[in-house]
């Protein structure tokens, strides 16, 4: 975990996204961040645990996912650049809610909980932003709650692929990435996956697929489609 003001700057003007989280970031708060650079897996945090910092997503997949005492990983969303970490519980000081796990390497800002507290009373922009992200983590939880009650597993399966699969351009599915996703094990999504195939709506190679009858999936997915599966 590297501590350094010059690593920060480097990372606001480099990045975009971060600039417009940070422009409004008072100096006195901006040298108390951190910069961690994990590896795939390395970076987890524990639900269940207290953590006193909060995080901003630089670069990298980040899963955020409950799992029941068996195992099984429920995925609720992956968070990309921009995406805070931690910031439920910080304010009291709460245990964490869910697992948090790197999915590829990722660059990471760590701040702690007093000078977060701080940053917010002195900047509008990062409290603005911060207002704003609760109420998109809450309407894009709330809809695909809605979706996982509402809709059978082979029909959010269709939509899941509607999203994701360019028309004629097959893609890589992870199969026991997209269980966790949908909440169910593995060899349930491998028997849809094979219905749809023997069914001619998709072909399937290894664990690449191709959307191969459009209109016929669209109807089994009721001809409704949701683009949440791509959003943060």
């Amino acid at each position: 975990m590297a501590r350094s003001i010059d690593d920060v700057i480097t990372i606001v003007e480099q990045e975009r996204g971060i600039y417009e989280l940070l422009k409004g970031c008072p100096y006195e708060v901006l040298k108390e961040f951190s910069v961690a650079r994990c590896r795939k897996g390395e970076f987890r945090l524990n639900q269940g645990q207290v953590y006193d910092s909060l995080y901003i997503v630089v670069s990298g997949l980040v899963r955020i996912y409950v799992m029941t005492e068996s195992g099984r990983k429920y995925t609720l969303a992956i968070y990309k650049q921009g995406n805070y970490i931690g910031e439920h519980e910080i304010f009291d000081q709460r245990p964490y809610s869910c697992f948090v796990e790197a999915i590829s390497d990722v660059v990471l800002l760590k701040l702690k909980r007093e000078p977060f507290i701080r940053w917010l009373g002195l900047d509008r922009n990062i409290s603005d932003s911060f207002t704003r992200s609760l109420c998109h983590q809450i309407y894009m939880l709330s809809e695909k709650a809605g979706v996982d009650t509402l809709y059978s597993l082979r029909q959010r399966i269709c939509q899941y692929l509607l999203a994701v699969v360019a028309r004629e351009k097959p893609v890589t599915v992870d199969r026991e990435e997209l269980g966790e996703l949908m909440g169910v094990a593995t060899r349930s999504v491998n028997r849809i996956l094979k219905s749809l195939r023997e069914e001619g709506l998709i072909a399937v190679e290894g664990h690449t697929i191709a959307i191969v009858d459009w209109p016929a999936l669209q109807t089994e997915s009721e001809k409704k489609t949701y683009d949440f599966y791509q959003r943060k």
